[in-house]
């Protein structure tokens, strides 16, 4: 069931001296409201599950429930696939090869991980051999999926927390999966790793938060890994991280989020090569203990922004230029436990999707336009670009 709602949301009274260079109050942005009422949880994704071309939301929480885009920010209940216990931490790909996105999840205070295979409808059925048992100490927190070998079939990489290490699962193409191989990481990795090509060498690579800092890990495309120079980057109690170009470069950047009760949010800038360096307005003071953050670009001036959530404040915070510019903070309600950032109703525009454990509600925040005037241009996007277009409110 839905409720919708438009409206315009207030700011959290952070001052430009917590946040850097050019941080105010503007409120660049105002959010058209959803309410999907008992999906919220463990986790969630965003793609099209049932093959229409609209994008659907996919969440965990005793189970995987899917719910299907029907066009402009609206979703319908969809089918519900039982993923064993405590399912968590998902990821997405094609891991049999029938053109179809399939789901794998981590299940969290347990010894193994659920592959579920997409059926074409938005319902998923349990892969063969599932459930994974690879091995993992003391239990699986969140999973990530890409090519790690290069050979066209797509891969499991899941946190070793005991071991320092992950555990990477090779993809057979057919929804196997070979015997897990231990990849140290110099660290203890927690939630969502990022597994894709951060230096643009075509192979990919691997980043994950661990106790103290963050660790890279280039990938030679074969399968194999080892640490950038400089790696691991400190960092202020990492908990979560976004990759994305947040001060316009075309170069991407690491944002880390920290635990809960910590304040400050680490930003590390890219560069040529293996550079990772702190930004100068980093840490981000004055935001507590988001634990969460995922990154886009949500007032189309060519820079992601960042979004935080806290599982102790019923609200989000954005971060507008990556952590340099306006902050506005957004009521969602619950305790919010999952975030991502996609275009989910297909207009070229970043939204937000907040799953709350407390209220087990996904609360869909779509991007209608800009309050103010275009902002100035990132480095490198078009002179002619304007802000990103907004259907009417």
């Amino acid at each position: 069931m839905k409720r919708r709602a438009t409206v315009w949301l207030g700011l959290f009274g952070w001052g430009a001296a917590a946040l850097g260079p050019g941080a105010g109050t503007g409120q660049r942005v105002h959010f058209e409201v959803r309410r999907i009422q008992g999906g919220g949880g463990g986790g969630l994704l965003a793609f099209d599950a049932d093959g229409d071309g609209m994008i659907d939301l996919v969440a965990t929480n005793d189970s995987v429930r899917t719910y299907r885009g029907v066009g402009r920010g609206d979703f319908l209940t969809g089918p519900v696939t039982f993923a064993g216990e405590n399912p968590t931490g998902p990821a997405t790909a094609d891991f049999d090869e029938d053109g179809r996105a399939d789901v794998a999840v981590a299940n969290h205070a347990t010894d193994y991980v659920t592959v579920l295979l997409g059926n074409g409808t938005g319902g998923f059925t349990s892969a063969p051999g599932s459930p994974l048992h690879p091995g993992m100490s003391p239990h699986p927190h969140a999973l990530a999926a890409g090519d790690v070998d290069g050979d066209g079939h797509a891969d499991l990489v899941v946190d070793d927390r005991s071991h320092h290490a992950v555990l990477i699962l090779s993809g057979r193409g057919d929804g196997h999966f070979a015997a897990p191989r231990r990849v140290p990481v110099g660290g203890d990795p927690y939630r969502v790793m990022w597994l894709d090509d951060l230096d643009g060498d075509g192979a990919a690579d691997l980043l994950t938060p661990n106790e103290r800092d963050v660790a890279w890990l280039r990938g030679d495309g074969r399968g194999h890994f080892t640490p950038v120079r400089g790696s691991p980057f400190p960092a202020l109690d990492p908990f979560a991280l976004a990759v994305a170009d947040l001060n316009g470069d075309g170069i991407p950047d690491v944002a880390v989020s920290p635990g809960e009760g910590t304040d400050g949010v680490t930003v590390l800038l890219g560069g040529a090569g293996d550079r990772l360096a702190p930004a100068p307005w980093s840490p981000i003071r004055g935001v507590i203990g988001p634990a969460l953050v995922a990154a886009g670009d949500l007032d189309g001036d060519g820079r992601a922004d960042l979004v935080l959530a806290s599982y102790g404040t019923p609200r989000i915070t954005i971060l507008y230029g990556g952590g340099a510019g306006d902050v506005q903070s957004v009521e969602v309600g619950g305790n919010p436990w999952s975030l991502l950032v996609r275009d989910l109703d297909g207009d070229g525009c970043a939204d937000i999707a907040v799953g709350s454990e407390g209220t087990l509600d996904i609360t869909v925040l779509l991007a209608r336009r800009a309050l103010t005037p275009p902002f100035p241009r990132a480095r490198g996007s078009s002179a002619s670009r304007t802000a990103c277009p907004r259907r009417p409110g």
